[in-house]
């Protein structure tokens, strides 16, 4: 029997997260990764799963001015799958007029296992060298790619050195000479290289990218590039290593910070869209649009499995919406007009047209070609009835929106109406919906609508006042209105009247300091957003200062008067300067190729993720449901506050009869304010059904109850639960503070 009276029992989670105090009556958490919460249950979240098939990573650097160059990049592949390539070191030298450079690199038996040096080599005229040597041994060519007979680029390399060594780069002729060394481990000792992925072009002030199409988990990208004496800029996200430069010619050479499936993290998913084969309706993919923030590499286009078989993988290949310009270019919207679907490619741009939908990679899509000197391009499509819509920034063409001609040709430019501004024109659109007969555009001004008529006006004009950096925003259909993106946090409009709040700070807005310890989530920024069915789905970044969100569910609860906001599980968000997307598949068939099954996917880091929902594309799976779930989570509770200082005694702990091998609920507790998170006894496990654990806290006068949950299964099962947590105490009666 416990010893004490019973302060607190916590059996109802309903409310969702987002509270920092107990009141007495709202039975909610404060905090919660991966952990889910109803009445009578806390249960792990669904898993999070990762997408497997093959990467492809954008890499390359803007120039200060015109130049020719030749570009070129590998994937690193790993040793063992389960250890990333590293890139620890660099070194360089250059020469004038000469037939052999000379300088120290390689990579020592100290410095780590399954060692590969990687030279780079940038020299004028259009020849390789005739060979490169590292301590005497002869390195092998990967490749070369000459811009005429301006300048070479070629790399080597070498697996197993063991020694810092001088290197030789011989040529047959004399040239200007630059020389890189690259200094890697954890690199397969047999196929050390992937595929050499190389361009050039004669002068030009267009940015050099180039695309990796073979990217493992845990590759490493390196991309190399030689210029004329011009400055070269890699985009955030891409390190760069060495740049070595003499009168002449300047070579570079960068890489990633993060390895992974899809490399440059920095190039985020924004878009998506769901299309099945041309000639199999039972065949869907996901189509997801990756753009930078900066605009500089250009707009691309993955393809992604949504069939039983292999679900979720990446297919092989990539399309370039957008190539790299000197005028920036960013990701935007695409839409579904008449059968087909169009990609904007930016003003002046030619929309691009997915006719065909191939079978497997994407080699066998038809995507129409790109072409500029197009009036009126776009930055994003939406549909207006049977008609489609475009919004543009003013450049080459006046900006603003524009309508289709009934039945018109989108890639035909006088099938475009006359152009109407919609807001300040000089300002990129950041989002596009039509709702109800009239279309809105979201800009940094605000939320403008317009009709068919090309008549237009301003319906919320606070982000005039306290603007959006993101390029592109959310602006999605929800209950008849619109849900959009603003700095505070999430707003919600129905035509005719304010938009309201809504998310975890729309229900209080003066929010009480947290204790210590806790993981703070108000006060944070809305990325992508999206709603199907009676949920809504959202990232969410917590702090500015880092790349953490958390996997947020927003729904209403049973009276439908109050939002409720449960999490997931977290993602490192692959760009935090811009809006990282998020979706809702619906065509998907991941459990079984007999039914659909709604599965929310989103960019974690360098990788595609996505967690499986129910029928209804909730997260709450039924127990005939079977399914895998996280293996790691945990939660806060609401703090207690007691009127007078309490002696902690006991603390019981309810679990359903689910609990297999393996898993494990622990409790720890943080009191009067203090940091420190001091467990509760062993872990609640096993079959058993109530654990009792003994308390000696004196003097308690606050308290947060933390919840963390690990699991080793990787089976389908039904999630364990937590039903109840009981606490015991009794008034102080003397005694020191703990």
């Amino acid at each position: 029997m416990p010893k004490g009276q019973l302060l607190k029992r916590w059996n109802d989670w309903s409310a969702g997260v987002g509270h920092l105090v107990d009141d007495g009556r709202t039975p909610g958490m404060y905090y919660a990764s991966g952990l889910l919460g109803l009445r009578g249950e806390l249960r792990p979240a669904p898993f999070i799963n990762t997408s497997g098939g093959t990467g492809n990573a954008i890499a390359g650097y803007t120039t200060s001015g015109s130049t020719a160059f030749g570009i070129a990049a590998v994937a690193l592949q790993p040793a063992d799958s389960g250890t990333a390539v590293s890139i620890l070191g660099d070194t360089g030298a250059g020469v004038t007029n000469n037939t052999t450079l000379t300088f120290n690199g390689g990579v020592t038996v100290a410095q780590g296992d399954n060692r590969c040096l990687v030279v780079t080599v940038a020299s004028t005229g259009g020849s390789a060298p005739t060979g490169v040597t590292h301590d005497g041994n002869a390195m092998t060519s990967i490749g070369n790619v000459s811009s005429g007979s301006t300048l070479t680029l070629s790399l080597w390399q070498l697996v197993a050195t063991t020694t810092f060594a001088s290197i030789v780069v011989t040529f047959a002729g004399a040239v200007d000479i630059v020389g890189l060394a690259e200094e890697v481990i954890n690199v397969d000792q047999t196929t050390p290289i992937g595929t050499f992925y190389n361009h050039s072009s004669t002068a030009t002030t267009n940015p050099a990218a180039e695309v990796v199409e073979d990217c493992e988990a845990n590759s490493a990208i390196l991309c190399c590039i030689a210029t004329q004496n011009v400055t070269v800029t890699p985009p955030s996200g891409q390190d760069i290593f060495t740049i070595v430069e003499n009168s002449t010619i300047r070579g570079a050479a960068g890489s990633f910070k993060n390895p992974g499936l899809l490399g440059n993290p920095n190039y985020h998913f924004q878009y998506f869209f769901e299309e099945s084969e041309t000639a199999d309706a039972d065949n869907p993919f996901l189509y997801a649009v990756r753009g930078h923030d900066e605009g500089t590499l250009g707009v691309y286009a993955s393809k992604i499995i949504l069939a039983n078989t292999n679900f979720g993988n990446i297919q092989a290949g990539h399309h370039e919406i957008s190539a790299p310009f000197a005028t920036k270019l960013y990701a935007g919207q695409p839409a579904r007009y008449q059968g087909l679907w169009f990609f904007p490619a930016g003003n002046d741009w030619t929309p691009r047209e997915l006719t065909t939908v191939g079978s497997t990679t994407v080699a066998g899509d038809t995507l129409t070609a790109a072409g500029s000197g197009f009036a009126p391009g776009a930055d994003h499509f939406a549909n207006l009835g049977p008609q489609l819509v475009s919004a543009v920034q003013d450049g080459t063409n006046g900006g603003g929106a524009r309508i289709l001609v009934l039945d018109g040709a989108p890639r035909t430019s006088v099938n475009w109406g006359s152009v109407f501004q919609v807001g300040d024109k000089n300002e990129r659109p950041a989002g596009l919906r039509s709702l109800q007969g009239a279309s809105f555009v979201l800009n940094r001004e605000g939320l403008f609508s317009f009709n068919s008529k090309g008549r237009s006006g301003l319906v919320f004009e606070d982000l005039r006042s306290w603007p959006s950096t993101f390029k592109n925003g959310v602006l999605v259909p929800r209950e008849g209105g619109l849900l959009f993106r603003h700095p505070s946090g999430l707003r919600s409009y129905l035509p005719g009247e304010p938009p309201e709040g809504l998310g975890l700070d729309s229900q209080i807005l003066g929010k009480p300091l947290p204790p210590a310890g806790p993981t703070e989530v108000h006060g944070g920024f809305y990325h992508g957003v999206v709603v199907v069915g009676d949920f809504t789905y959202s990232l969410y970044q917590q702090d500015p200062n880092t790349d953490s969100a958390l996997i947020l569910v927003t729904y209403k609860n049973q009276r439908g008067n109050v939002s409720v906001t449960q999490s997931l599980g977290t993602s490192a968000l692959p760009a935090v300067p811009d809006l990282n997307g998020c979706t809702v598949v619906l065509n998907g068939t991941p459990i079984s190729s007999a039914y659909t099954t709604p599965t929310l996917f989103f960019g974690d880091g360098s990788d595609l993720r996505y967690i499986i929902l129910d029928p209804r594309a909730s997260p709450f799976r039924a127990r005939a449901d079977t399914h895998r779930v996280n293996i790691s989570a945990d939660a806060y509770m609401s703090e207690l506050r007691f009127t007078e200082p309490v002696d902690l005694t006991d603390l019981i702990i309810r679990t359903s009869a689910d609990m297999v091998s393996g898993d494990e609920f622990q409790i720890s507790l943080l009191v009067n304010g203090s940091a420190d998170d001091i467990d509760v006894g062993p872990p609640a496990k096993g079959s058993g059904t109530r654990h009792i654990r003994t308390l000696d806290r004196k003097r308690v006068r606050s308290v947060v109850l933390h919840m963390n949950w690990t699991g080793t299964s990787a089976a389908d099962r039904v999630p364990p639960v937590i039903q109840s947590i009981e606490l015991y105490g009794k008034p102080t009666v003397g005694g020191e503070e703990q």
